[in-house]
């Protein structure tokens, strides 16, 4: 056997409960089960059930620091429901980078609130907290050059939430936590990270500006998904070029001609 398939079979005794609660029932068997032959096999029969138990604990207590200390409010929000032990044992193996460790929790958190296994506070909080990582991590934007098809700055992130989280985690219930749509857009500021509701308009102008549609063709859109007039989506996508958070627009491809054709549509 392969020192791998050795590997394999210790990961799974330090990783998973339920092929623990099968060594420790016969250490001799789990191994022959894993393919294991020979000193491979009486190497991982040897291992002491307690002592390997003691070291997943520690092992999960550790991961569960680690992931405390990047998304403090996640983790209350999922202890409070038991919702981390369910991560882990989805994702048995942390990720070494802190972001795409945030990022795949913010992403399981997601699904198992659609399927009732986690609440859609902690889903929100997740989601929260992998933005601010990515934000923190990522280098501010370089200025750049009017444009006719406006584009979001490569740090910026924008988040539907479903409550306000400030509201909601002070909450002495925060699992009864008032469900308030809620649009937020992080972005870098002079000392870090910054994080501010906006109108859904400007959200939705931030999502959709990519930098491949016209700022016509942007207010235009926006305008119908929203069902607002086309001047509000208008004066909303200047606003975001005034704030940077868009590249700056140029005056022949000021939406404002956008509103014009809109209305004439």
């Amino acid at each position: 056997m392969s020192l791998r398939s050795l590997q394999r079979a210790l990961a799974s005794v330090l990783l998973d409960d339920e092929a623990r609660r099968r060594f420790a029932k016969d250490p001799e068997a789990f191994a022959r089960r894993a393919g294991l032959e020979g000193r491979d096999a009486a190497l991982l029969a040897g291992l002491d059930a307690g002592d390997v138990g003691y070291f997943a604990s520690r092992r999960r207590i550790d991961r569960r620091a680690a992931l405390r200390a990047d998304m403090p409010l996640t983790v209350a929000a999922m202890e409070r429901e038991k919702a981390v032990l369910r991560y882990f044992r989805a994702h048995p193996y942390a990720l070494e980078d802190p972001l795409a460790e945030a990022a795949r929790a913010a992403q399981w958190a997601q699904r198992a609130a659609k399927r009732g296994r986690a609440s859609a506070l902690a889903a929100d909080a997740a989601a929260f907290e992998a933005a601010w990582l990515a934000v923190r991590s990522a280098p501010p934007d370089a200025p750049r050059k009017p444009s006719p098809r406006p584009r979001r700055g490569a740090s910026a992130q924008v988040l539907r939430l479903r409550h306000d989280l400030g509201e909601a985690l002070e909450d002495a219930d925060p699992a009864k936590a008032r469900r308030r749509v809620c649009w937020l857009v992080l972005r870098h500021g002079p000392d870090g990270p910054e994080a501010g509701e906006v109108p859904e308009v400007e959200a939705r102008l931030l999502r959709g500006a990519d930098g491949k549609r016209s700022a016509a063709a942007l207010v235009a859109s926006v305008a119908r998904a929203a069902r607002v007039p086309a001047e509000d989506a208008r004066r909303g996508l200047e606003g975001l070029a005034q704030e940077a958070l868009v590249s700056p627009l140029r005056p022949a491809s000021s939406p404002r001609r956008a509103a014009t054709r809109a209305r004439a549509r």
